[in-house]
């Protein structure tokens, strides 16, 4: 039997985050065709097959702009994250770890927090009056050995060893519809690799002290962000799990998100 050439049938399917791949198919004598596959960021949609009548004046759909009918008909709107959207990095409370035994915390965050001759800050802000050595993301205390979890829904777009930062992963997601590149630096290993899709809360590696970590007191993981070639050294705290204070002391106040 043959369909009327009013069917469609459109599928919608998860690719990662907030990415959505849509197909149309229309059933013509027997034989499938395939109008196409479109991409959206921007929202969240009811996955699955739907079969849509187009001759049913209800169903108002363009096979030209079928995004479109997926968006007004499938659609639901996007949460706008806040800085404990993130799944946790590690296991247990966030701590972050200073440089050395006899500095204070705040030389574990992003910003301007560190004194080495011959360095300045003109890469990141300003953090510590009269320090001069930009810090690229946050160092957060973790045992060698411990589980390290991706933060967010995404795609690894790089595992493998960076002078520095020794064995690390960089993970591009969507959050509220943007872009963004994380990656988890120092490890001891990596279990994913370029390709993979990840969730929130898989596990990415184990930490460890590659790279510049080999000889400091506190182990950790360092998480950073970069722009999309890998570079730029962007502050990671607006899409991280924890919200923090610098105390007078120079100690970081954490506030966890679990």
């Amino acid at each position: 039997m043959t369909r009327s050439p009013c069917i469609y049938n459109v599928s919608v399917f998860i690719i990662f985050g907030n990415q959505y791949g849509l197909t149309v198919g229309q059933e013509i004598g027997g034989q499938t065709h395939t109008y196409g596959k479109l991409v959206d960021d921007g929202i969240t949609v009811i996955q699955g097959t739907f079969t849509v009548d187009d001759c049913d004046p209800n169903e108002d759909f363009n096979p030209i702009n079928p995004w479109e009918w997926a968006m007004e008909t499938l659609a639901s709107p996007t949460p706008t994250p806040n800085p404990c959207d993130g799944h946790n990095i590690v296991d247990g409370p966030i701590e972050i770890a200073p440089t050395q035994t006899w500095t204070d915390e705040t030389s574990g965050i992003y910003g301007c927090v560190r004194l080495v001759p011959g360095n300045n800050c003109n890469t990141c802000g300003g953090n510590k009056p009269n320090f001069n050595k930009c810090h690229h993301g946050f160092d957060i205390k973790a045992d060698v050995g411990s589980n390290v979890y991706s933060m967010h829904h995404g795609k690894v777009v790089y595992s493998g060893f960076i002078n520095g930062y020794g064995k690390n992963v960089r993970i591009e997601s969507e959050v509220n519809g943007q872009t963004i590149y994380l990656y988890y630096a120092h490890l001891d290993s990596y279990s994913v690799y370029f390709g993979d899709l990840v969730s929130a809360g898989s596990l990415i590696g184990k930490s460890g002290t590659s790279g510049n970590a080999e000889d400091v007191p506190y182990p950790h993981v360092h998480l950073g962000r970069t722009d999309v070639t890998g570079n730029g050294n962007l502050d990671p705290y607006p899409y991280g799990n924890f919200w923090y204070n610098v105390l007078p002391s120079g100690d970081v106040s954490i506030t966890n998100c679990y």
